[in-house]
């Protein structure tokens, strides 16, 4: 994932006409977050799934938007009636069919991505993946608990972790004595190897000769 990321961050950079220009670094790396959910949750980085529920084959992308962009929509939506509370008998359909939809699309989505994967372990086709393990050691769990907990940990890392970095970005940049600009533009300069905490490395000079692009991402 991390070689990736930064070769897509590279390709992206040197795409854009004005060199001291942006690269929205969200739209690179979200994708990459989701790919390693997937991966993780199921075992396989699923690109398209049939929903039988829907009567349609659902893309990564539309996959992507039901399993955690309409869902933090919904959290974030408001409903009136709680500033009101004495008014809650008046209906408010547009915000409950919003929900009620959200809740059958992710339902619908998360089951058929669940029978897909319990098909390949009928097979025999066992995966490091938690829902490999949930099926294994967690019996006492019904369907629904175990799809939302394995929804829970698909969201968590799509979104969460994005947001998480994107804030640790944004200190950075506010924090010129935290910053380690010396170190980074001597890696990449040299295309010294960057350790990665695992048994790969990553090459520097992957991102690019020039080490102002860190800079200026770290500022957006």
């Amino acid at each position: 994932m991390i070689n990736k990321h930064f070769k897509t961050t590279a390709e992206a950079y040197l795409r854009t006409e004005d060199p001291f220009g942006a690269v929205n670094l969200r739209n690179i790396f979200q994708p990459e977050l989701f790919r390693l959910a997937l991966k993780q949750v199921l075992g396989n980085d699923v690109q398209s799934a049939y929903v039988e529920e829907l009567g349609t084959t659902l893309s990564k992308e539309e996959m992507f938007e039901i399993l955690v962009i309409d869902p933090m929509k919904g959290a974030i939506d408001v409903d009136w009636r709680d500033f009101f509370p004495y008014l809650k008998w008046i209906p408010n359909k547009s915000f409950e069919n919003n929900i009620q939809r959200m809740h059958f699309q992710r339902q619908a989505v998360m089951t058929a991505l669940i029978n897909e994967q319990k098909e390949r372990i009928s097979r025999g086709e066992e995966v490091d993946c938690y829902l490999d393990y949930l099926i294994s050691e967690a019996k006492t769990l019904s369907e629904q608990q175990v799809l939302m907990l394995l929804w829970e940990a698909i969201i968590e890392s799509s979104d969460t972790t994005l947001v998480t970095t994107e804030w640790a970005m944004y200190e950075l940049a506010k924090d010129h004595k935290r910053q380690v600009e010396e170190a980074v533009e001597g890696a990449f300069s040299d295309n010294v190897d960057i350790c990665t905490g695992r048994s790969e490395t990553v090459q520097g000079g992957g991102i690019g000769a020039d080490p102002r692009g860190w800079r200026r991402s770290l500022r957006i």
